[in-house]
């Protein structure tokens, strides 16, 4: 449908495009011979349902049966695609045409952190990137999403310029290792058809009114000082563009370091090197990694890197570094626990051995609350709790006290009376080390 051409067409030239310059050429040496070929999109202007890593997880469906954009692939992991070219507004086009919009991503990121059944979203990109226009808005729309549930972008195997502005505001990018990132940068492709229309005879007559009305028409060749204003624009667009990833991404990479490397394109790891991903892996190591673990390790690895203080914020989160603390705090206690209920029996076997190794000790015989206070309220070895009983004074109440919450006596330097039974019952300690099964 001719028509229908005519509008892809509009999207790929006389605009701005944060796209890479190859597929910019492939785009135009494509659209130019079949303005008037076979159509590209259904009659009906419909999306088809177009599956994300159709070969992992389960679609999940909306009331109506249809595909809502994503699939489930176990322990809440979400898993959602960005392929194709990237365009502002284009729900009227299909997946044969090859193009993905920000409007569809916007959507599609909204139902996620919607959906109570997704804990964390995994998507899975490969695109050259796109025009200019929405492709801020998409990226602060993924920002927003991860703020709630932690996004992991895969590149695979392509993930440039717009694609890279909206990857950006992921929690981590992860690479294939023989995936491209980058090109960052801006491109504006005129198309003079000048000598087109001469050749066909035909002589276009422009009538307009007011200044600049018809700059940069494809009718005529660019004139310089049009030339000169759009290369302003295009400059202003490239250092939103520069500043944008590098608000995202804080401890990998600076402006200037991003001016530095260009529109140049990086391939698995040398992007990592280059601080443009966060490591080389694959979608089996990230569904491997469980969500608490995950965002535990990576806000860990950002504050060692950050260097920041307990005034600053947490990395990339826009909270108090206390309330990051919390939070990784609670993430870790939520992972271990995740790990002995889902049957990783070598760490409460380990565990185990531990508590046992401490109340065998001789000191635990003569300081049984103590021995107790030790295993069951600190992470100390058997060799270190030996040498903390063998300082600590004569015990003063009895074990079925302590374990009842009466005070014991103090075990040395920076240890509280009544540690055995500051936080619970005996069985109550038990259940948090081994789970429920403690109980019986």
């Amino acid at each position: 449908m001719t028509g229908q051409l005519f509008r892809i067409a509009e999207l790929a030239f006389n605009r701005p495009l944060l796209i890479e310059p190859e597929a910019a050429a492939i785009a135009a040496s494509v659209l130019l011979p079949r303005i008037g070929a076979e159509q590209l999109v259904d009659l009906d202007g419909e999306m088809p349902d177009t599956e994300a890593s159709a070969f992992v997880g389960t679609p999940v469906r909306r009331a109506d049966g249809s595909y809502a954009g994503y699939r489930m692939a176990g322990d809440g992991v979400a898993i959602a695609q960005m392929r194709g070219k990237l365009v502002n507004r284009g729900a009227w086009i299909g997946a044969s045409s090859g193009l993905t919009s920000y409007e569809g991503l916007g959507a599609l990121f909204s139902v996620m952190r919607a959906d109570t059944a997704v804990s964390r979203v995994v998507l899975d990109v490969d695109s050259p990137g796109g025009e200019a226009a929405g492709a801020f808005e998409a990226a602060a729309a993924l920002r927003a999403l991860d703020a709630e549930k932690p996004v992991t972008v895969l590149v695979n195997a392509v993930c440039c310029s717009a694609a890279f502005l909206v990857s950006s505001g992921a929690s981590e990018i992860l690479v294939t290792p023989t995936a491209s990132v980058g090109s960052v940068g801006v491109i504006i492709v005129h198309l003079d058809r000048s000598a087109s229309l001469e050749k066909a005879g035909l002589r276009p007559t422009i009538i307009h009114a007011g200044a600049g009305k018809a700059d940069f028409n494809p009718f005529e060749p660019l004139p310089e000082a049009v030339r000169a204003d759009v290369q302003r624009e295009v400059d202003t667009l490239y250092g939103e563009f520069v500043a944008t990833v590098a608000a995202h991404r804080p401890k990998r990479l600076t402006e200037e370091a991003i001016r530095t490397a260009g529109a140049r394109v990086f391939r698995g790891r040398a992007a990592v090197e280059a601080g443009l991903a966060d490591r080389v892996a694959t979608l089996d190591d990230i569904l491997k990694t469980p969500a608490a673990r995950s965002r535990a390790i990576t806000g860990a690895r950002g504050a060692q890197m950050s260097g920041q203080t307990e005034n600053q914020p947490a990395p990339d989160a826009g909270i108090p570094r206390a309330e990051h603390e919390a939070a990784l705090t609670a993430a870790r206690t939520e992972a271990r626990a995740e790990g002995v209920a889902e049957g990783q029996k070598a760490g409460a076997t380990a565990e185990r051995a531990r508590l046992k190794g401490i109340m065998a000790l001789d000191g635990a015989k003569v300081s049984p609350a103590a021995a107790l206070a030790l295993a069951l309220d600190t992470d100390v070895s058997a060799d270190q709790a030996a040498a903390v009983l063998a300082a600590a004074p004569a015990p003063k109440t009895g074990l079925a006290q302590a374990m009842a919450g009466q005070p014991d006596h103090d075990l040395g330097p920076g240890t509280k009376p009544g540690t055995a039974a500051a936080s619970g019952s005996l069985a109550d300690k038990m259940a948090k080390r081994f789970g429920a099964g403690a109980r019986s």
